[in-house]
């Protein structure tokens, strides 16, 4: 029964995830063939889960899990497929990609048929148990998994200039969810010789957050910090299921496993937040030095009261802090109309930069839209991959902008890294007006003394004007010659 009740709950987070894939990735290609294998993946569980727990009838359960065994035999050939179309190989990968649909047609025919599989009694219910033909479907499994396997590994070595550092990134992601995956093939163990309970579903679930993060997200974590929490959540879920599961077969008693399994579960996500607070602490402690740095930093520039002194410093003390290759600042300039480089460094990254942004621009436009710093996935700005634009707005206007460069050890930029350029952003937007303030105060006050300089030098020399000169035309009058 629990077991059951677990596949069916796995079978609605893979299908919610191929959803939220489907409405949020930005491919449709990607998200079609993502929403298949979700589709499959959900079939698969579903009349699992519903096989374990409908127990009057022993004909029933072999019925619903050939249905189920439908969704496995197309898991492997979707994977398959969304790496081919991710890596824009179709047109070289479609006769394989023909292919394995043809045989997952094929297998699926075979399925009512004794020649496929047939069916075993085990402690926790019926499963399918190979047959003379079933080998084939393995060697096809293999066969594709190590194929999608080999086409991203391939990319990374050797296309790498093919893609855009972003995507760049995901394929690592994919690299690691089909390892994660293969796991899952733990399961086939049972329908030649094993007899421990199928857990692959975990393995599948895992992957599929891992895929479903790398579509829909634009700025990916480390894949450092991804195997990291991954590996804290299965190290902890094992024992927080394993141990129920183990329990209830020796006493023999499901309700007092279940439980057991609830509480564990309850102090699970608190161990969990602890042990990847710890870890990340350590795996990001430069990443928090310097936003700790750019905090204090911001709360200084008011007091900059000099433009020119201002975006020097903004641009010297972000290169220096972030360790990033290059940045540069750009300013709105209300009289011509469009956005000047104020300031760039290092000097040899210049190419990088234009003089002049005009308003039209799709960077302008992106960055209007989104009032927050923006990732360059989205902007699509050319010379500046894996770049981050923070916008920086009085009211309604957008006063200028920061370009920064990729960072130099290569590591992307995060989710906490925006929101402290979020803050900064709103830092330098008082610190520029503050500034454009004074100058317009010192612009004024000169005005002013020249003014009152000219209106003095003009009554000093009406003071010292003859008497007897003539008021209009300063000559003396013929009478007193």
């Amino acid at each position: 029964m629990m077991l059951g009740l677990i596949n069916i709950l796995a079978s609605i987070i893979i299908l919610f995830l191929g959803i939220s894939v489907y409405f949020k990735g930005l491919n449709k290609k990607i998200k079609r063939v993502y929403l298949l294998f979700s589709l499959s993946c959900f079939f698969w569980l579903f009349f699992y889960g519903l096989s374990y727990i409908y127990t009057l009838h022993q004909d029933i359960p072999k019925i619903l899990m050939r249905f189920g065994y439908i969704g496995v035999i197309f898991i492997t050939f979707t994977i398959y497929h969304f790496v081919v179309v991710f890596l824009s190989l179709f047109s070289k990968e479609k006769k394989f990609v023909y292919l394995s649909y043809i045989l997952g047609v094929i297998f699926s025919l075979l399925l009512f048929t004794p020649y496929f599989i047939s069916f075993k009694k085990h402690s926790w219910g019926w499963y399918p148990k190979a047959e003379i033909l079933h080998p084939l479907f393995m060697a096809s499994t293999i066969f594709y998994i190590f194929r999608g396997l080999f086409l991203c590994i391939c990319s990374v070595i050797k296309d790498k200039n093919k893609f855009t550092s972003y995507n760049y990134e995901r394929i690592k992601y994919f690299i690691i969810g089909i390892l994660v995956f293969s796991f899952s093939a733990l399961d086939f163990l049972q329908n030649y010789f094993a007899d421990f309970i199928p857990f692959g579903f975990l393995f599948i679930i895992i992957y599929s957050l891992i895929t479903s993060y790398a579509i829909i997200k634009h700025n990916l974590l480390d894949i450092k910090i991804v195997l990291t929490r991954a590996g804290i959540f299965i190290f902890l879920y094992f024992f927080i299921l394993g141990i129920p599961f183990w329990l209830g077969f020796k006493i023999k008693s499901w309700f007092l496993s279940t439980s057991f399994m609830a509480i564990l579960a309850s102090f699970g996500p608190f161990i969990y937040s602890y042990l990847r607070n710890q870890a990340e602490e350590i795996l990001l402690k430069e990443q928090h030095r310097y936003q700790r740095a750019l905090v204090e930093f911001s709360k200084k520039l008011v007091r900059v009261k000099e433009l020119d002194n201002l975006v020097e410093e903004i641009v010297v003390n972000l290169i220096d802090n972030i360790k990033i290759c290059f940045c540069g600042i750009y300013l709105f300039e209300e009289e011509y109309n469009y956005y000047k480089l104020k300031y760039y460094s290092p000097m040899n990254q210049k190419d990088r930069f234009k003089d002049f942004i005009s308003l039209d621009e799709r960077l302008i436009k992106v960055l209007h839209k989104n009032k927050k710093p923006t990732i360059n996935e989205e902007v699509l700005y050319e010379n500046i991959d894996r770049g981050v634009f923070i916008p920086f707005f009085g009211e309604d206007l957008l006063l200028g902008f920061l370009i920064l460069g990729p960072k130099q050890n290569n590591t992307p930029y995060t989710d906490n890294d925006l929101i402290i350029f979020e803050t900064l952003s709103y830092y330098i937007s008082l610190a520029i007006e503050n500034s454009l303030f004074f100058k317009k105060l010192e612009e004024q006050q000169r005005k002013a003394r020249i003014q009152e300089m000219d209106i003095f030098s003009y009554s000093i020399a009406q003071k010292i004007q003859p008497k007897d000169m003539d008021k209009k035309s300063c000559i003396p009058n013929k009478s007193t010659i």
